[in-house]
């Protein structure tokens, strides 16, 4: 077999890179806690690394200034020759070096400007010499890297990424305004289309909505069901009002319980308080609205305010929005 030593090394390296993640779950959560905390407290972040940490370094820095948080990446060489005149004192400055003992960071640390600065360490030697008393350091559990001479930045540089991604969620769990400025930093992105556009902005090009009369018997609203492809089927009163609704785990479920389906109306099975959404919800909103339970849903019924029926959505329908509005190419580049 052809590269028999590429594939154990995959296998290794992916097994190497789990490790570390879970030695981060079990040990690091508390100082990344800590890190994010100082960070959305702080007035200005100053990001340094050097080589493939600065690459971490200015995606972390930029990253934050997309959530509203004013974020520098600072070159320790650039830092020396004028650029330590962005430090005023009041900043958060984060350290990213698998070291700890980079010697441009370390030349930059011992300025007397950044004396009294409050720093985050990240490192893969928690015995770093860049960490001070007071420093929140966070460990990068990385002894090896992916290669056969444990030469290549690959596995501590996957590491010191996650662990930044992972700061700077808990920074934006901690800013209630982060949805909105990711709206205002991002226009012409997915991530800003995704909380701008409307559910009623998908409605001209969405099927007709698959109902029936709530009194209906169950196989012709099963028919429908079937027909329509589109997982569920609404049963409404004579004004169009949704009564409630009928999907296909919802039939799987009726089978399996031995019921008989032939005897049954709509109405004695129907779920009558399903999640609806209403038009002006952002396909943002929509996508949580259908992820964030115990029990995912992939369609909704789009609701009026007195509860008239005038569409339904399916999780396909938002993913699948580039091509059915491609003049917000909702998938396209951020």
């Amino acid at each position: 077999m052809k590269h028999v030593k590429a594939r154990a090394l995959l296998q290794s390296a992916i097994a190497l890179q789990v490790k570390a993640l879970d030695a981060v779950a079990q040990n690091s959560c508390e100082d990344i806690l800590r890190a994010a905390e100082l960070v959305a407290g702080s007035v200005r972040v100053i990001v340094t690394g050097v080589g493939k940490s600065a690459f971490i370094a200015q995606k972390f820095a930029a990253s934050l200034t997309s959530i509203g948080l004013e974020s520098r990446f600072m070159h320790p060489t650039d830092a020396l020759h004028g650029d330590i005149g962005l430090v005023q004192g009041n900043e958060v400055l984060v350290l990213i070096s698998k070291s700890g003992a980079t010697e441009e960071l370390i030349r930059l640390v011992a300025v007397e400007q950044l004396a009294t600065v409050r720093r985050v360490l990240i490192t893969a030697n928690p015995l770093a010499l860049l960490k001070r008393e007071n420093d929140v350091l966070i460990h990068s559990p990385v002894h090896s890297e992916y290669d056969v001479d444990n030469l290549l930045p690959t596995a501590s540089t996957t590491i010191a990424m996650a662990i930044v991604d992972l700061v700077l969620a808990c920074v934006a769990s901690m800013r209630e305004s982060t949805s909105e400025v990711l709206r205002v930093t991002h226009p012409n992105g997915a991530i800003g289309r995704m909380l701008t556009t409307k559910i009623s902005d998908l409605l001209p090009t969405l099927p007709p909505a698959p109902c029936i009369d709530i009194s209906a018997s169950l196989m012709d609203a099963i028919n429908i069901l079937h027909s329509s492809a589109r997982g569920i089927v609404c049963g409404v009163d004579a004004e169009g009002r949704l009564e409630g609704i009928l999907t296909d785990g919802d039939v799987r479920r009726l089978v399996q319980g031995m019921q008989d389906v032939a005897a049954r109306s709509l109405d004695d099975v129907a779920v009558k308080t399903p999640v609806t959404v209403a038009a002006h919800t952002t396909l943002h909103a929509a996508l949580r609205m259908m992820e964030d339970r115990a029990s995912k849903i992939s369609v909704l019924p789009i609701v009026e305010a007195d509860n008239k029926l005038i569409g339904v959505v399916h999780l396909h329908d938002i993913v699948s929005a580039n091509q059915v509005l491609p003049e917000l190419s909702l998938l396209g580049p951020s």
